[in-house]
């Protein structure tokens, strides 16, 4: 976790306040699956164990491939993610991430910025369960694992 800030409801209505569930340094999990065919990636991204939408990018010519998904509480926030991700060593992730949380009503925003680092390929990875939230307390507790 390298910055997070927020606005109106996350601000001042949530609780816990958000940033306080976002402590900078903090390392959070997160498992990304994917399957490549030529210079398309598909696959799905997990924090802890919310699970968002697939999605499929195209590898660009440097080599990195920046993916953008979101995940929607069924009463909570919606939260989308761009990933910007690449594999400048074999079998190691490395890149920027920004996930932005958004509240209807009432409205607010709280965003979260990441660096993706020491995350090691393997050729089948198992997942955590996935754990359907409902709110914004489910959110939180999905992305700390629990």
């Amino acid at each position: 976790m390298t910055t997070c800030s927020a606005t109106g409801w996350f601000l001042s209505g949530a609780n816990p306040p958000f940033c306080s569930n976002f402590k900078i340094n903090n390392v959070y999990p997160f498992t990304v699956l994917f399957t490549q065919n030529g210079t398309t990636v598909t696959g799905q991204v997990f924090l802890g164990t919310n699970q968002f939408n697939q999605v499929a990018a195209t590898i660009a010519q440097d080599g990195h491939v920046t993916l953008a998904t979101s995940l929607s509480a069924s009463s909570g926030p919606i939260i989308n993610t761009v990933w910007n991700i690449n594999q400048t060593t074999a079998g190691q992730l490395s890149g920027p991430a920004h996930q932005q949380w958004i509240a209807s009503n009432p409205f607010g925003t709280g965003d979260v910025d990441t660096t993706i680092r020491d995350s090691t390929k393997t050729a089948s990875a198992g997942r955590s369960p996935t754990i359907v939230a409902n709110d914004f307390e489910g959110l939180l507790r999905g992305m700390r694992g629990q």
